[in-house]
């Protein structure tokens, strides 16, 4: 913010939670859990796994981001999250990514937890919906967490990514 001020730049700040879908780092929470459910190896969860995250499909994190460059004020910030029913603990996001590959919850190595790990993330995005810049659920997040899935699914089988 104070580079845009200083320098007078036509800009915005985009603040947004945790994204996941097709081509995410395999070192992430979503890819690693399917990748190593499909591979039959443990998933490392920290802690307890009760650390809560908002969760936003990719392509929706995108449709922000494009409506905040083409709409979005100058010198303002916008935080994108998803409806708050997308708070989710990440042992729960675990099991239900494990239900989706067809995979008990054995798998599940609890880990120690990392120094200063934040039990929640959360933003307030209602200056983005009130500006009408919000993107408009057209699928539910545990679909999108499904296709998702078996996008994985689909490019390890094919070898497009590897794990």
């Amino acid at each position: 913010m104070s580079y845009i001020k200083t320098f007078k730049l036509n800009a915005t700040i985009s603040r947004c939670t945790n994204n996941f879908g097709p081509w995410q780092h395999v070192e992430k929470l979503v890819p690693t859990t399917i990748c190593n459910a499909f591979a039959d190896k443990k998933i490392p969860v920290y802690g307890d796994g009760k650390q809560r995250r908002y969760w936003i499909f990719v392509d929706e994190h995108n449709q922000c981001v494009m409506n905040i460059l083409k709409f979005g004020q100058a010198g303002q910030t916008y935080n994108i999250a998803p409806n708050p029913k997308n708070l989710i603990c990440n042992i729960d996001l675990v099991k239900m990514l494990l239900r989706y590959c067809g995979k008990d919850e054995s798998l599940i190595q609890f880990v120690k937890d990392r120094p200063a790990h934040d039990i929640c993330y959360w933003l307030d995005a209602s200056k983005l919906k009130k500006k009408g810049l919000a993107w408009h659920d057209t699928i539910s997040m545990n679909k999108r967490f499904e296709l998702t899935t078996l996008w994985y699914k689909e490019a390890i089988e094919q070898g497009n990514i590897s794990c």
